[in-house]
């Protein structure tokens, strides 16, 4: 009999155990999800982040994620839900296919175009002639020390 307890005991733990993780993956996807969702109130915060006061869009569009997931449905069918009811706006990073993909892009082609604007000006520095100045002044003697005496006189009227 104590034997036929302790299996009883360990099923219930099991049982116990796996109810735990079912509900922790439906939190996941919930989660998962409601940070790929802008929520709609013009706050540019992804749903779950939204901390807009009295936000007309937070509660519904969070019932509305759970009772998806509740469901089953996909992540795919969800945002696909999501895109259909508040349009492609509602998504936190635009689709990577089409002229959205643009916008994935960009950064990297900037990066780029910036990297070879520094390349193009450091070659252009380093191919142009340097310019050396003499470090000891060379001193003026003779005619052209009368010439530079003749030239302040005539400047200063002395």
């Amino acid at each position: 009999m104590h034997h036929l307890s302790q299996r009883v005991r360990l099923i219930m733990v099991l049982l116990t155990g796996l109810l735990l993780f079912l509900g922790a993956g439906d939190n996941g996807r919930v989660d998962r999800i409601g940070h790929q969702v802008i929520c709609m109130c013009g706050c540019n915060q992804v749903l779950l982040e939204c901390n807009h006061l009295g936000c007309p869009y937070l509660s519904r569009m969070k019932q509305e994620l759970t009772a998806a997931v509740d469901r089953g449905d996909s992540d795919s069918a969800i945002t696909q839900f999501f895109v259909q009811t508040y349009g492609t706006l509602v998504l936190a990073a635009p689709p990577n296919r089409g002229f959205n993909r643009v916008a994935w892009l960009m950064p990297y082609l900037a990066l780029l175009a910036g990297i070879m604007l520094v390349v193009f000006i450091v070659w252009m520095w380093r191919k142009r002639p340097i310019v050396t100045h003499a470090s000891v002044p060379v001193p003026v003697r003779g005619e052209e020390l009368a010439r530079f005496r003749e030239q302040a006189r005539k400047e200063t009227g002395l």
